[in-house]
């Protein structure tokens, strides 16, 4: 038996964290927010109970943001380097052609001689700045006149000038590149320099090309040893070329030779003498004529060797000692073709002397005396002298006998000193 008010069933308060999902619409609910607690410090437990994804650790996440940000500065280290040089301006193929023709106008020959072919037969030793320096006619300007672009090649058109002479040339280019991050960079295809080819004389041991001397030895000699040919290359310009020489009765021959305005494929054959006769040489010479003339006087024979006709038959009365003039001609080395006419008068042809002609040849011994010999139809025999110790040229042998009958004898030595 109850007492007072009957009593109900008992029912507990809910705080909330233990409220179901569901709850009685007829049994209202106040939510108690749940205490904060510290975070577990091992990972999260998860089985059938747990609800949702686990929650990263934040060593785990520290870690992950180390990453990113290193990606980040790796990333933007590359773009610092390779983004410059992705948009570096590399030079065409015009200002490459430019910089090279740039170098012929200034006479770099590093420059040149870094785009320049080379052969087995042509030699560079006279692109010096000594020999450069001393030629005229040189490069003075150029203009570009065209480019031709195709897939990594190009082609370059300009006129050069010289003052005197404007060429035009083209020059051939390819494309190279290291890498993705590198710049397309434009070579010239090597380029073939002007040459010139001399003949030079036997036993030639050196020349000189604008004043400076060059070794034979260097200069890629071919040939054979009698008709030896030294292939110079050379930058556009007007050059002189000689041989020196050291003797009492010649002096050097020097020749001139202009190299065009070009570059590409070139080659002027130039024969070069080796020296001339002086005035010293020129006037023995007349002295040895005058004094085989004199021979020719003296002689009682009916023709008395190679002499002139109409001298010593007793018209007239020349006197030896007239002075004479003669035509000198080189016909080769050390040797040469005289000629003249002369008056049987001592009044000359001017003053009624009968006239008649003197004519034959001049040549050097190997000990560097000159002789001469009458008649330019006279058979006889010549032979170059060579010296034993360093294989030099020096000189004639004149031999008044067939030689190839006979064995080369003393007195044939002598004559080449």
């Amino acid at each position: 038996m109850a007492r007072g008010r009957d009593r109900t069933e008992g029912r507990g308060l809910s705080m909330g964290w233990d409220q179901p999902e569901d709850s009685s619409p007829g049994s209202p609910v106040t939510q108690v927010p749940a205490p904060s607690a510290p975070a577990p410090s091992g990972p999260a437990p998860s089985g059938p109970g747990q609800r949702g994804a686990a929650t990263s650790s934040p060593s785990v996440r520290r870690r992950r943001l180390l990453i990113a940000l290193g990606a980040a500065a790796a990333l933007v280290l590359a773009l610092l380097v390779g983004l410059p040089r992705l948009g570096e301006e590399a030079d065409g193929p015009e200002e490459v052609a430019q910089r090279f023709l740039q170098s012929l106008v200034d006479g770099d020959l590093d420059a040149v001689r870094s785009h320049a072919s080379t052969a087995e037969d042509s030699s560079s030793a006279a692109l010096t700045a000594e020999v450069l320096g001393a030629a005229t006619d040189r490069v003075r300007g150029f203009e570009i006149l065209d480019v031709v672009r195709d897939a990594g090649t190009a082609t370059v058109t300009a006129s050069l000038d010289s003052g005197t002479a404007q060429r035009e040339v083209t020059m051939s280019l390819t494309a190279t590149s290291a890498g993705a991050f590198s710049p397309v960079r434009w070579e010239i295809v090597p380029v073939e320099l002007p040459e010139v080819q001399l003949s030079l004389p036997m036993g030639t041991e050196r020349i000189e090309v604008n004043g400076i001397p060059l070794d034979v030895d260097d200069l890629a000699v071919t040939g054979n040893p009698d008709a030896p040919r030294a292939t110079l290359q050379l930058l556009p310009g007007t050059y002189e070329f000689s041989v020196p020489v050291e003797s009492t009765w010649l002096q050097s021959s020097t020749g001139t030779i202009t190299v065009p305005p070009l570059l590409g494929t070139w080659r002027k054959p130039f024969d070069l003498m080796g020296h001339e006769m002086n005035d010293a040489g020129t006037q023995e010479v007349e002295s040895l004529v005058d004094a085989a003339l004199q021979v020719c006087l003296e002689s009682t024979a009916e023709v008395p060797g190679q002499c002139p006709r109409g001298l010593g038959d007793g018209v007239g009365g020349w006197t030896p000692g007239s002075p004479l003039e003669l035509r000198l001609e080189p016909v080769g080395d050390f040797l040469w073709i005289f000629s003249g006419t002369l008056a049987d008068a001592p009044g000359g042809a001017s003053e009624g002397g009968i006239p008649f002609a003197v004519e034959g040849f001049a040549y050097l011994l190997g000990s560097g005396d000159l002789r001469v010999e009458l008649g330019l139809d006279r058979g006889f025999a010549m032979g170059y002298c060579v010296d034993a110790e360093t294989g030099d040229y020096t000189g004639f042998a004149f031999f008044d006998d067939d030689i190839d009958s006979r064995e080369v004898d003393e007195t044939d030595a002598e004559s080449c000193g």
